[in-house]
């Protein structure tokens, strides 16, 4: 939860993506991700893969700044 949010902070701020350093074996192994955003229990955004392309927490901080920045509109 901590890099989510501070990943979506950083890039609201500067528009930088978090680089994290770090020895732990769980966050450096490729993990399927998804990320939900909800403000007062509504959906603010939610995204995220089945596949596992990248480590947790570049997947984490990543799909973060998507759900909170990135919108998509439906075809009609």
């Amino acid at each position: 939860m901590k890099l989510a949010r501070n990943s979506i902070a950083n890039y609201l701020k500067d528009r930088t993506h978090t680089e994290i350093k770090t020895s732990d074996k769980e966050l450096l192994t490729p993990a399927a991700v998804f990320v939900t955003l909800t403000i007062n229990r509504n959906l603010r955004g939610c995204i995220g893969t089945t596949v596992a392309e990248y480590p947790l927490h570049k997947a984490i901080a990543e799909f973060a700044i998507a759900a909170a920045t990135e919108t998509r509109d439906l075809p009609q």
